[in-house]
């Protein structure tokens, strides 16, 4: 209630203070919160599976000018668990998504994007072969992989490194998870929807309480395990804005 009072004398709207509200007080104050248009001129909301990220893009060249962040619709999702740097890292997945039907935007994470690889993204994108979008985790390199894996997890993706025998150069359809909507901004990376089997996050999510108990409270690894927990089982708060015309 004290939340939707907030958002209305925010927003100037009882309506959507009061659904504004209603999203918080399922997810938390600290929730995220996105808007899409509605078919009807009628607004509501939704819940739907997501979590937010510390992030910065590769290049500020794949964010429109001007804007604060790029949203990807219906976007594939490829993550490189390598520094990647060569162009060869990339051209198997931008091939396989422009043989894609519909070529939907692609989302590319790594440990690092830079050189060749991310002049080939970049050119790619300006030229609009394809929209992508490319990333990288502001998260501590020792617990870069566990990111990715959750990530994975969410997102139905196949992790590419050629430390684990599934090399970039070697991708197939099968590596590229999915999600509703992507959007990278100047510092966070939020994913809404993703395709991950609710069995596989389940698990994931098991695990990480199991190795919970043997931590301490209050220390570093446990509130870095509170985190990735919020993620895999929180939601994302979609206020639905409609309007007749």
């Amino acid at each position: 209630e004290v939340l939707g009072r907030l958002a209305t004398s925010i927003t100037g709207d009882a309506t959507i203070g009061r659904l504004l509200g209603e999203l918080l007080d399922q997810l938390g104050e600290h929730a995220a919160v996105i808007t899409e248009d509605a078919l009807t001129p009628e607004m509501d909301r939704e819940y739907v599976r997501g979590g937010l990220w510390d992030a910065v893009p590769a290049d500020r060249l794949l964010i429109p000018e001007g804007m604060g962040s790029i949203k990807l619709q219906k976007a594939q999702v490829a993550i490189i668990d390598e520094d990647v740097a060569r162009a060869e890292q990339v051209q198997r997945l931008l091939e396989l998504a422009v043989a894609t039907p519909g070529k939907p935007p692609l989302l590319i994470l790594a440990r690092e994007i830079k050189g060749e690889a991310l002049n080939m993204l970049t050119t790619n994108h300006v030229r609009g072969i394809l929209t992508i979008a490319a990333a990288t985790l502001a998260t501590a390199r020792l617990t870069l992989s566990d990111d990715f894996a959750d990530i994975a997890t969410l997102t139905g993706a196949q992790i590419l490194s050629q430390e684990i025998g599934q090399s970039p150069q070697h991708a197939n359809e099968a590596c590229f998870g999915q999600v509703r909507e992507a959007t990278i901004s100047h510092r966070t990376l939020l994913l809404v929807d993703g395709a991950g089997q609710a069995q596989d996050i389940k698990q994931r999510i098991s695990i990480l309480r199991a190795r919970m108990k043997h931590t301490r409270s209050g220390d570093e690894d446990q509130t870095s395990l509170r985190m990735r927990i919020a993620r895999l089982s929180g939601g994302v708060g979609v206020l639905k804005v409609g309007g007749h015309t």
